[in-house]
């Protein structure tokens, strides 16, 4: 008995010198020449027979006509159970600590330039890991950066940071289709964002629900882009918002709750660029008085929005009576209301 752990020992031992530069060379070579769009290298490999695990560092990925990586990952940890290999089945679990993604007009212009070739790149990678299927992925102190994206202009891009979450189900089945996403991160003025959704990929179109939950956003943020619309600037106010939405059958529906509080419009008389732009301000001033709730002193409304046959559709008049109605008697209520559920099929319950 002490021989055969003797054995065992020293092959785990000769394993976790020998496999990671060879796996490490190897995992490279495949990464280097697996998409003639994206270029993908790792630093380091390390193995971990005892836990059947395995750690990747320095993971990046960039456009091969571009020498900085959009994705960085400091490390990726993989883990599966033993007793699972042994029944026949590598269902693992993986843990991004560190990710940083930087998303620009770039990354944008060359998925869509190489979107089929991108897709066929994907099915490629998805026959291989076939075998594999990812319970889980955990993503911890990663951040999300956009440096340009189309339609935005640049004074309103943002970033998340302290962007922690969970993905369950990964690579789904007819037995176990949903899987579930939920996140959670910290903009640049220190408001919070969460995130949920849903996703039955075996349906064909693909079903999701989400739901997302936004907490004391500076409304001065919005400045760049309402000074040029409307035009509108703010001085002061935080914003909560609650949203949820539905997708199915290439159908959208769904609904926002904005609840704004502490509102401030009316600035300096040296930071109106028009009379539009002073008549703008002073009526929003007006409107924050009339709609403000008395007891919390915010003003909120709910806007239902639907999607179908490549039309978004909303009402304004809809929109504006919500207001009025939470200012004077139909308090709309913080929070989300759990609209939409996502029901797998019967033979799948």
């Amino acid at each position: 008995m002490k021989k055969a752990l003797w054995i065992i020992l020293i092959v785990l031992i000769i394993g976790r010198l020998i496999i990671p530069p060879i796996a490490l060379r190897a995992i490279n070579n495949f990464l280097a020449d697996f998409s003639p769009i994206f270029y993908m290298h790792i630093d380091e490999f390390d193995l971990r027979l005892w836990k059947a695990a395995a750690r990747i560092e320095g993971f990046q990925i960039r456009l091969r006509e571009q020498k900085e990586p959009f994705l960085k990952v400091e490390a990726t940890e993989i883990s599966a159970a033993w007793r699972e290999i042994f029944a026949g089945r590598f269902r693992t679990d993986v843990v991004v600590i560190g990710s940083h993604l930087r998303v620009s007009n770039e990354l944008f212009d060359a998925i869509k330039k190489y979107q089929k070739k991108a897709t066929e790149d994907a099915k490629r990678l998805g026959k291989k890991m076939s075998p594999i299927q990812v319970d889980r992925i955990d993503i911890h102190k990663s951040t999300v950066r956009f440096a340009s994206a189309p339609g935005i202009p640049d004074e309103l891009l943002f970033g998340l940071s302290a962007l922690d979450g969970r993905i369950t189900n990964i690579t789904s089945t007819p037995e176990r289709p949903i899987s579930v996403i939920k996140f959670h991160g910290t903009l640049p003025d220190s408001s919070e964002l969460i995130f949920h959704g849903y996703l039955n990929s075996q349906e064909k179109p693909a079903e999701w629900r989400m739901s997302t939950e936004l907490e004391k956003f500076h409304l001065k943020n919005l400045n760049p882009l309402t000074s040029k619309l409307i035009p509108l600037t703010f001085t002061a106010g935080t914003m909560d918002l609650y949203a949820e939405a539905k997708g199915e059958k290439n159908q959208v529906e769904g609904y926002a709750k904005p609840f704004v509080k502490d509102l401030a419009v009316i600035g300096n008389k040296k930071d109106f660029k028009s009379a539009k732009h002073l008549g703008i301000e002073a009526l929003t001033a007006v409107a924050d008085v009339i709609f403000r709730k008395s007891e919390d002193k915010t003003v909120a409304t709910k806007i239902n929005f639907s999607y179908k046959d490549k039309k978004f559709k909303w009402d304004p008049g809809d929109v504006a009576s919500k207001a009025a109605a939470h200012g004077f008697k139909d308090e709309i209520k913080p929070g989300l209301e759990h609209k939409y559920k996502l029901k797998e099929k019967k033979d799948n319950e």
